[in-house]
């Protein structure tokens, strides 16, 4: 066989193309199988994790829409419900008329059309007095909502406190 004579020029271009080749080689085959099932098996983890957290938020979705559902059964009961005649009620039941004054004259104190709004004062009650009143208010069947407290102060005469709250609750039909 003849030998081939090659110049430099070309001896270098054969070297560096051999450099180039086997780099090429080395990044192509340095991504072993090992490599890339454990990056299939992060990748899997992580799809795990989302749809965990797909199936968390799902629940949550439909446990909410229940209990809509639920409040708005309790809501379509009480279409007869008058908040300033049960404020009321509940103002006579604990004896406290005389040191009490109700004001319903103005709209909902939220904006809403579908919500009552009743101003309860109370003057000179006691702290187990406040407390029963509230009670009453809370413990019935009826959504009512202390929407806002002005004013809780001890009374001028040291007798007990001023207090004077806005009740709310869903309007009846």
């Amino acid at each position: 066989m003849a030998k081939l004579k090659l110049q430099d020029r070309e001896r270098r271009m054969l070297i560096w193309g051999g450099i180039a080749a086997a780099a090429i080689m080395i990044y192509v085959l340095g991504d072993t199988p090992l490599q890339a099932f454990n990056r299939s098996e992060q990748s899997l983890s992580q799809a795990r994790d989302r749809l965990k957290q797909a199936q968390d938020i799902h629940n949550i979705v439909v446990r909410n829409r229940e209990e809509q559902a639920i409040l708005r059964t309790e809501l379509a009961g009480k279409l007869g419900f008058d908040l300033l005649t049960f404020v009321n009620d509940a103002v006579r039941d604990r004896g406290l008329s005389a040191r009490a004054s109700i004001d319903n004259s103005g709209r909902a104190v939220t904006g809403s059309s579908d919500l009552a709004s009743v101003r309860v004062g109370l003057k000179g009650v006691s702290l187990a007095e406040l407390v029963d009143f509230l009670y009453d208010i809370y413990g019935s069947d009826n959504i009512v909502v202390l929407h806002e407290l002005d004013q809780l102060v001890p009374a001028a005469d040291k007798r007990g406190l001023d207090c004077e709250m806005v009740l709310v609750a869903p309007r009846g039909a």
